[in-house]
């Protein structure tokens, strides 16, 4: 069984983008028709039809309040940037650091139950396909000779 990977995540946010520019550049009379467009922007006719009439919405949209949400957009951000810190520092990232930071912020912002909201592997796994700059690593030893 195969997994959807990051690679996979990146060429969905990227056809996601193209619909929503191709939606843009309709509803701003760039193109004369929706099929003129979708040709234009190399996404499937039907798709923006249905996103232009407002009959369906992207999957992140759709199912963000089935999304279990442990960070704000702030805090979100406010991690990736400690965690570019760690990699100037020499510092490698992996999940067992992210983790207890995650708790960290959790238990400043007053969760103490953390059996409700906790970061699972999961969660770990798609906060770092939303952030392709950060690269996970393992540690290794350093060579005893120089």
């Amino acid at each position: 069984m195969r997994r959807n990977g990051p690679a996979k995540s990146r060429k969905i946010a990227q056809d996601e983008t193209c619909i929503e520019q191709a939606k843009l550049n309709f509803d701003t009379r760039r193109y004369p028709s929706i099929s003129a467009a979708a040709k234009a922007h190399h996404v499937p006719y039907f798709t923006l039809r249905r996103r232009i009439q407002g009959l369906t919405q992207s999957c992140r949209m759709a199912h963000a309040e089935q999304q279990l949400e442990l960070l704000m957009d702030a805090e979100e951000k406010t991690l990736v940037e400690w965690i570019q810190y760690l990699a100037l520092t020499g510092h490698p990232l992996n999940k067992c650091t992210i983790r207890p930071k995650i708790q960290a912020i959790l238990t400043a912002k007053g969760i103490r139950n953390l059996d409700d909201k906790h970061p699972s592997k999961t969660w770990i796994r798609k906060f770092m396909e939303r952030h392709p700059e950060l690269k996970g690593s393992r540690g290794s030893e350093m060579s005893s000779s120089f």
